[in-house]
């Protein structure tokens, strides 16, 4: 039998890639006809692509994804999301600002899991974003991450 670590890194990794491929998508379950306005282009502070749709002075979308470090030598792939204004957890406040966050437990293969938090407050040109998961006794995180969109 292989030691935990290496069962718990390929397990995580296995998860994250599937978290991956089927991207968290926050207010899917409810109709939308999509965003009309300027998608706007960025980077975060781990060197990773944003994007997001503004429209009437407010945002509308955003698609961002996090790097984390984990602890007990667990290795997870880069985390991808996007967040709609439709979707439970997305705030919209004053000044064009909004505030998003979520938290939800995806089941893995043998009925444990990973829980997944995640948080986003900016307006349409920078703010700032975390990411947690807890999987398997171990912890991920991305640490505090800026963004900003240029355009």
């Amino acid at each position: 039998m292989k030691p935990l670590h290496v069962r718990l890194a390929a397990w995580g990794t296995v998860l994250v890639l599937a978290l991956i491929a089927a991207t968290v998508r926050v207010g899917a379950d409810e109709v939308y006809e999509g965003v009309n306005g300027p998608q706007l282009n960025g980077t975060t502070s781990q060197g990773r692509a944003i994007w997001l749709v503004a429209a009437d002075d407010r945002v509308r979308e955003i698609r961002m994804a996090w790097r984390f470090r984990c602890d007990g030598g667990v290795r997870v792939e880069p985390l991808g999301m996007t967040a709609r204004d439709t979707g439970a957890g997305f705030d919209q406040l004053d000044g064009g600002r909004f505030r998003f966050e979520d938290r939800r437990h995806l089941a893995g293969r043998d009925g444990d899991g990973a829980e997944v938090d995640v948080r986003i407050e900016g307006d349409a040109r920078r703010g700032t974003s975390s990411a947690e998961i807890r999987l398997a006794g171990a912890t991920c995180r991305s640490g505090p991450v800026r963004w900003a969109t240029r355009g």
